[in-house]
């Protein structure tokens, strides 16, 4: 992982790789990294496979919709939550 972070490419090019590689090791039909916006301070998403339409953008982490089939765990640093990765299917 620390490859990929370490690749040169954007904050949303980098999560989205490293979504992409965390899906293909896992018994997962989709992986979606929450992350903090720099611009808004809001949370946005990207996901492996990428997900259709427009972002979504979120004041907090508790209006991500919930899933069943979904396996959450918070990301922090400094135990501040700065995203979330999520994991859904199979």
């Amino acid at each position: 992982m620390a490859k990929l972070l370490n690749t040169g490419l954007d904050v949303e090019g980098a999560l989205g790789a490293v979504a992409e590689a965390t899906r293909s090791q896992l018994p997962a039909d989709r992986v979606s990294i929450w992350f903090r916006d720099d611009v808004t301070g809001g949370f946005r998403m990207v996901a492996a496979p990428a997900a259709d339409g427009t972002p979504l953008l979120l004041e907090s982490l508790q209006m991500i919709p919930s899933a069943p089939d979904a396996v959450r765990i918070p990301l922090e640093h400094d135990e501040a939550h700065i995203g979330l990765l999520e994991s859904r299917g199979r």
